[in-house]
C-alpha cells in the first residue's frame, strides 16, 4: 500500500511539472497566487458561492474582544455561548449545529487536534485562546461544506484566521489590556526591513483571576481560580520564502462541584510552524503543529498527559488552459497522538495515521454564468484501524450582474474523520472503537449577496445531512462507561441574512438573523431536535468621527434547549448587550468597553455553565 501511495505522489508531481511546461509563459506571468477561503480559483472572498463573513482588524479593535471567540459573537448562524465565562476554559464554537465538523485554518493551513473528543463543551480542534488578536489581520468565515477544497472536518463551515503579513517598513506596537476579574494582557510586536529581508517578533502575556464558570443545583458556584499564558510569534521572510511560528504555554486551575469541589490544574503547550515558498506560479508549504496538555487533580486521583503532533505539506498551482482557470495540487498530512495516565485511571495509547489528497478546481463559463467544479480524493492510512478513502465533489452554479449582486446554488459532498482519541481513547469511562467510521453527507445551499453595494447585504437558505454521526454513547449506566459510536444521523435546514445600513457618513446599523432547525436520529429512534439555539439575532450600532469610534451591540438567542436525544429541556432565551468606546490620538488608541451591560446571568449548557458576568475593560495601544 505504501508503494501505491508513493506512486500516486510521483505521478502527481509529473503531471504538475508537465502542465507547467504546457502553459505559455505569457499566461503564467499574468498569474498571481491569490488565496481565497473556500476556493482556489476566484480572486475575491465575496465571489465564493456560499454565505461568507469577514471580521477585520478594525472590527476586532472596535469590539473590545479578548479572543477569537469574542470576535465572532455576531456572525449569523454561529453559536459562541458555550465555555464563554473564563479564559481557563477552552472555547467552543458551533456552525449550523455542528462543532467537531467545522474546520479551522491559520493562514490557509488546517489546524486540527487528533486527541479531540466530540462536543462544543470540549472546545474545538483549535484552542482559540492561543491566538493573539494583535497578530490578526482578518477572520474569514465560510458557511457550508468545503470538503472538496480542504478535506475532512469542513462539513459545517470554515474559519480562516489570517495573520498580519510582513511590513514594508520598520514598525513597532504595544498594547495594555486590563479589567474585571483580574484580567490583564500586554502584547508587543516589532519588525525590521533590510533589502529583501523582513523580520517580525511578537510576545503576549495574559492572566485572569477568579471567575464563576458553573452553577450547581444547590445554588453554589464552581470557579476558575487562575489563568496565565505566554505566547510568542515570529515571521522571517526573504524574497519568495517565509518562515512563520507561533508557540506558547498557558496554565489554569479550576474546581468541580460534581466531584466534591475537586481542584484541577492544567498546563497546555503548543507550537505551530510553517515554511512557505510563493513565486506567483506555485505555492508550497510544509508545516508542523505540536500540542501537549497535562491535567492533574490536587488529590492525585487523576494525572494525565495528552500530546499530539501533526506535520505535512501542500503544493498548489494556478494556471489557465485556454479560457479555463485551473487550480490543482496535493496535500499530505500525518497525525500522531499519545495519551499517558500516571494513576492507572486510563489506559495509554500511541497511534498515528497519514493522509494523501490530490485535488483540482475549475470554472466553466456558461453565457453570463459560471459553473464551478471542485474535486478532491482522500486516502487515509490508520495504524491499527481500518483505512479509509473518499471522493468529494462540489458543484456550484453562480451568476453576478452589473450591480455586483451574486446569485448562487451549491451542492457539495462532505465528510469528517474520527479523531485518534475517539477511536483509541480508553479509560474507566471510555472504551476503544477502532472500527469507528467517518461521518459523511451532502450540503445544499442557495443564496444571494452583494458586498459591493453601499449597504452590503446577503441572504441564504441551506440544508445539510450527515450519516454515521459520531456521538458518545453510555454503554453501562451503572458505571457511566461509554464509547464513541456511529449511532446518529443529523440533518438541519435554515436560513440567515445580514444587512449593513450605512445611513450616515458617521453612523452604521448592522442587523443579522439566522434560524437553524437541527435534528438527530439515533439508531432505532425517531427524529428528535438537536440541542443548539434555533434563533439568533444581533444588531450593531456603529459610530466614527474625528478619531472617535463607538459601538453598541445587542445579541439575542431564542428557542434554546439543553440535553440530547430524547432528553431535551427548554432553557429560555438569552439577551446581552455590549458597549465599546475608543479614541485615537495620533499613534495612541485608548478604549473602554463593557460586556453584558445589564449583568444578566444565563445558563449556557445543561451542565450549568454560565455566560460572563458584567465586565469592564480598558485598553491602550501604541503604534510606532
Amino acid at each position: 500500500m505504501h508503494k501505491k501511495i508513493t506512486a500516486l505522489i510521483l505521478s502527481f508531481t509529473v503531471v504538475f511539472a508537465s502542465t507547467y511546461a504546457f502553459a505559455k509563459d505569457e499566461e503564467i506571468k499574468k498569474l498571481d497566487t491569490v488565496e481565497v477561503t473556500g476556493s482556489r480559483i476566484v480572486e475575491s472572498f465575496d465571489e465564493v458561492p456560499a454565505q461568507t463573513y469577514v471580521v477585520t482588524k478594525e472590527d476586532i479593535a472596535n469590539s473590545g474582544a479578548k479572543t477569537i471567540h469574542d470576535a465572532l459573537k455576531y456572525i449569523p448562524g454561529l453559536c459562541t455561548t458555550v465555555n464563554d465565562a473564563s479564559m481557563a476554559q477552552k472555547k467552543g464554537l458551533t456552525i449550523r449545529g455542528l462543532t467537531s465538523e467545522m474546520l479551522y485554518l491559520i493562514d490557509g493551513i488546517a489546524v486540527s487536534d487528533p486527541n479531540h473528543g466530540t462536543g462544543s463543551d470540549l472546545g474545538g480542534p483549535l484552542d482559540l485562546r492561543t491566538i493573539d488578536l494583535d497578530t490578526v489581520e482578518r477572520i474569514e468565515v465560510l458557511k457550508g461544506s468545503s470538503s472538496a477544497i480542504y478535506g475532512s472536518d469542513a462539513a459545517g463551515g470554515v474559519i480562516n484566521i489570517i495573520t498580519k503579513k510582513s511590513f514594508d517598513k520598520p514598525h513597532a506596537s504595544t498594547s495594555l489590556f486590563a479589567g474585571s476579574n483580574g484580567y490583564f494582557s500586554t502584547s508587543t510586536r516589532a519588525g525590521v526591513v533590510e533589502d529583501a529581508w523582513r523580520v517580525t517578533l511578537g510576545y503576549r502575556y495574559t492572566r485572569e483571576g477568579e471567575t464563576r464558570i458553573r452553577k450547581s443545583e444547590d445554588g453554589t458556584y464552581d470557579h476558575a481560580n487562575h489563568y496565565s499564558s505566554n505566547d510568542y510569534n515570529f515571521s522571517i521572510g526573504y524574497n519568495n520564502w517565509k518562515f512563520v511560528g507561533f508557540a506558547g504555554q498557558n496554565k489554569s486551575d479550576w474546581e468541580s462541584s460534581q466531584l466534591g469541589f475537586q481542584q484541577y490544574d492544567q498546563k497546555n503547550t503548543y507550537g505551530r510552524y510553517t515554511l512557505q515558498y510563493d513565486d506567483g506560479k506555485f505555492l508550497g508549504r510544509v508545516f508542523i503543529n505540536k500540542l501537549e496538555s497535562i491535567t492533574a487533580a490536587r488529590d492525585n486521583s487523576e494525572n494525565s498527559d495528552m500530546s499530539s503532533t501533526t506535520y505535512g505539506g501542500t503544493l498548489t498551482r494556478k494556471t489557465h488552459i485556454g479560457i479555463l482557470p485551473f487550480s490543482y495540487g496535493i496535500d499530505y498530512k500525518k497525525d500522531k497522538a499519545a495519551y499517558t495516565d500516571r494513576t492507572g485511571f486510563s489506559y495509554p495509547y500511541d497511534k498515528s495515521r497519514f493522509e494523501v489528497a490530490p485535488y483540482i478546481e475549475t470554472s466553466l463559463p456558461i453565457g453570463v454564468c459560471a459553473f464551478d467544479i471542485g474535486l478532491r480524493y482522500e486516502y487515509w492510512n490508520i495504524s491499527d484501524g481500518a483505512n479509509y478513502k473518499e471522493l468529494m465533489p462540489r458543484f456550484s452554479f453562480n451568476f453576478a450582474n452589473e450591480q455586483g449582486t451574486t446569485y448562487y446554488l451549491t451542492i457539495a459532498r462532505h465528510f469528517s474523520m474520527p479523531t485518534l482519541y475517539q477511536m483509541f481513547g480508553e479509560s474507566a469511562y471510555l472504551s476503544i472503537n477502532p472500527d469507528l467510521k467517518a461521518e459523511k453527507g451532502w450540503d445544499y445551499e442557495i443564496g444571494i449577496k452583494n458586498a459591493e453595494s453601499k449597504n452590503p447585504w446577503s441572504a441564504g437558505i441551506f440544508y445539510i445531512n450527515l450519516d454515521d454521526k459520531i456521538n458518545y454513547v453510555t454503554t453501562d449506566p451503572s458505571s457511566w462507561k461509554g464509547q464513541y459510536r456511529n449511532v446518529d444521523k443529523y440533518r438541519a435546514w435554515g436560513f440567515e441574512a445580514s444587512y449593513q445600513w450605512n445611513w450616515h457618513k458617521n453612523w452604521s446599523l448592522t442587523p443579522a438573523i439566522s434560524f437553524t432547525k437541527g435534528e438527530e436520529k439515533y439508531a432505532s429512534s425517531h427524529w428528535v431536535r438537536s440541542g443548539e439555539p434555533r434563533w439568533k439575532a444581533s444588531v450593531i450600532l456603529g459610530f466614527k468621527k474625528n478619531g472617535w469610534t463607538a459601538s453598541l451591540n445587542g445579541l439575542f438567542y431564542a428557542d434554546r434547549t439543553f440535553g440530547e436525544g430524547n432528553y431535551i429541556y427548554d432553557s429560555g432565551s438569552i439577551f446581552t448587550m455590549d458597549f465599546s468606546l475608543a479614541k485615537q490620538i495620533k499613534d495612541l488608541t485608548l478604549q473602554f468597553s463593557v460586556t453584558n451591560i445589564f449583568n444578566k446571568e444565563y445558563f449556557t449548557s445543561k451542565d450549568g455553565y454560565l455566560n460572563p458576568e458584567r465586565r469592564f475593560m480598558f485598553k491602550a495601544t501604541y503604534n510606532l
